[in-house]
């Protein structure tokens, strides 16, 4: 499928894949919801599931607005956003290679992982790069009706994803040992620098 030529639900079905690869993609709102679910249970994990994807939703046309406002901007502004978004999210994963533990820190400390989920998404730097770079990475960057039903189809895969890691870390936790987690965190931090590398690729 050539996703420059594609529309409506073309542009919902490449969005639902580039979702369920990035959000599957253990960045540090994903590996939140593991750690919530493989510590406290199955309900926790899917209060904190249904926050990560409440999240997303919210975000999803806050990104696209400001996606389409900047491609109105002069161009050194627009692409500097297109930078912010990098060094966000080399940041980001830099710290998740450095710093594996974090996120089961941050999942002890959590008392309402809905609400929690919800407001680290939002306010999460990690997860504003993450839109900007994919929504930034398209080459309808230009267009915000494409670039809505794209993010509608990330959305689905947000819910998609989040409400399976929460299922199934709240199952799986005794077998998520320490070790695993670490690796999680690692490898979601090369994920994440390597979205950036793509970003990088579209400046």
């Amino acid at each position: 499928m050539d996703i420059t030529t594609a529309n409506g639900l073309g542009l919902l079905f490449v969005g639902l894949l580039a979702g369920i690869v990035a959000v599957a993609s253990p960045g540090p709102v994903t590996l939140s919801v593991v750690e919530v679910g493989a510590a406290r249970g199955r309900r926790p994990g899917m209060q904190a599931s249904f926050g990560a994807f409440g999240g997303d939703a919210f975000l999803a046309p806050i990104a696209v607005a400001m996606v389409a406002a900047g491609a109105s901007l002069p161009d050194r502004l627009f692409l500097g956003v297109r930078y912010f978004s990098v060094v966000v999210l080399v940041a980001m994963g830099g710290a998740l290679v450095v710093r594996p533990t974090a996120c089961q820190a941050l999942a002890a400390k959590v008392r309402h992982p809905g609400r929690a989920l919800f407001l680290f998404t939002v306010l999460s730097p990690s997860a504003v790069g993450f839109w900007l770079a994919m929504l930034l990475a398209m080459p309808f960057a230009d267009d915000a009706t494409k670039l809505m039903w794209f993010s509608a189809g990330i959305v689905l895969a947000s819910a998609v994803v989040n409400l399976a890691l929460g299922l199934a870390s709240g199952a799986l936790g005794p077998r998520l040992s320490t070790k695993r987690r670490v690796t999680l965190s690692r490898l979601g931090g090369f994920a994440m620098v390597a979205l950036a590398a793509l970003a990088m690729v579209s400046l």
